[in-house]
């Protein structure tokens, strides 16, 4: 078990310890049959655990697994849309700005062409560079991001549902977006091959069933 030493004690419903220790799995599934024999400390408990959390995602590797290769195509598609809306809004409101319309149309052009590259060129490449999850034995980890990568977890007790979703464009691919539902939101993993996202689906919805189970034997 490896620790970092900042000599901060926390005495939690009969666990002691340096608050900087990271919690294996043994020691947080220990924590979890506490917190549900003593009440009054479930509040600290709940905070030593959260804080695990925390730290684990922020020390934690990337994760491994990619994206399907088509994704980049799908993201295009997407981007092309997006672009092209974004484009005729600018354009309609470059004119009420501008009153020559030859002025109107070389800026508008200008607008959408710099809309076009980052939209269809730049952003897919780095969604594919920066998209990956992983499903460890407790949690659904998610890397995304574009100018800013966010990583989070997902542990399995809080999953509600897990479904798989096929928009016109993934359709086209052969591709599925795989839906993890939370009572505080979502999480997405999107552009999977479909065969891949059947079997992720569920592996998440078999893994999040023995964790509630294992839960209410404890």
């Amino acid at each position: 078990m490896r620790s970092r030493r900042s000599g901060r004690q926390v005495n939690v419903a009969g666990f002691t310890g340096d608050f900087s220790i990271l919690l294996s799995n043994n020691h947080r599934r220990h924590l979890l049959r506490r917190l549900r024999r003593t009440p009054r400390a479930s509040t600290g408990l709940r905070n030593v655990v959260l804080w695990h959390n925390r730290i684990d995602v922020h020390m934690r590797a990337p994760p491994q697994q990619q994206l399907s290769e088509k994704a980049i195509a799908a993201w295009r598609i997407d981007g092309l849309r997006a672009a092209l809306w974004q484009g005729a809004v600018l354009i309609t409101l470059t004119s009420f700005v501008v009153q020559n319309a030859w002025l109107t149309m070389v800026i508008g052009c200008g607008e959408l062409a710099v809309i076009m590259i980052v939209a269809v060129v730049v952003a897919p490449r780095f969604y594919a560079r920066t998209w990956r999850y992983e499903i460890s034995e407790h949690h659904v980890y998610i890397q995304s991001g574009f100018l800013t990568i966010t990583r989070h977890m997902v542990p399995f007790l809080r999953i509600q549902n897990v479904d798989t979703v096929q928009g016109p464009v993934d359709k086209h691919f052969g591709l599925s977006t795989v839906t993890v539902s939370t009572a505080g939101g979502k999480a997405t993993i999107p552009h999977l091959d479909e065969h891949v996202a059947d079997e992720l689906r569920e592996l998440i919805s078999v893994r999040s069933r023995a964790t509630r189970r294992e839960r209410d034997a404890g």
